[in-house]
């Protein structure tokens, strides 16, 4: 019910003001395949209620191990539903910075076609908004 009554608030407040605003659902654990099924299935219901969400906001707390096989399905499916994605929130957890570099580096960055963290910052934004990966 929170969830509902929080929209539903901010879309009257949005045609009360007559702003142009797009509503997002964030959350974390978003690049998890079941996680991403129950979001899809919220998104559902509510769009079932009229209530209509533009986008999904992953929040980024990873361990160094991030699997980005599960982070490339998840953003897929949220824009094969019709949503835009952003990362809202960007951050690793590792126990030494070998580890951060090592994994981020090899499992994130070339697995994205990085080559640098740099290049990645620029790269994701524009990819899951070009939806083309």
């Amino acid at each position: 019910d929170y969830i509902i009554t929080a929209f539903t608030t901010a879309i009257r407040v949005r045609e009360e003001l007559g702003l142009k605003c797009k509503f997002y659902l964030t959350d974390y654990n978003l690049n998890y395949t079941n996680k991403a099924k129950g979001i899809l299935k919220l998104l559902s219901i509510l769009k079932e209620k009229g209530i209509n969400v533009d986008g999904i906001g992953m929040q980024g707390h990873y361990t160094a191990n991030v699997n980005i096989n599960n982070f490339k399905t998840c953003v897929n499916m949220y824009l094969n539903a019709g949503y835009d994605v952003e990362i809202t929130e960007s951050d690793v957890f590792a126990w030494n910075l070998r580890t951060v570099f090592y994994d981020i580096n090899i499992k994130l960055l070339e697995g994205l076609g990085c080559q640098t963290f740099k290049e990645f910052v620029y790269f994701v934004r524009p990819v899951i908004y070009r939806h083309d990966y």
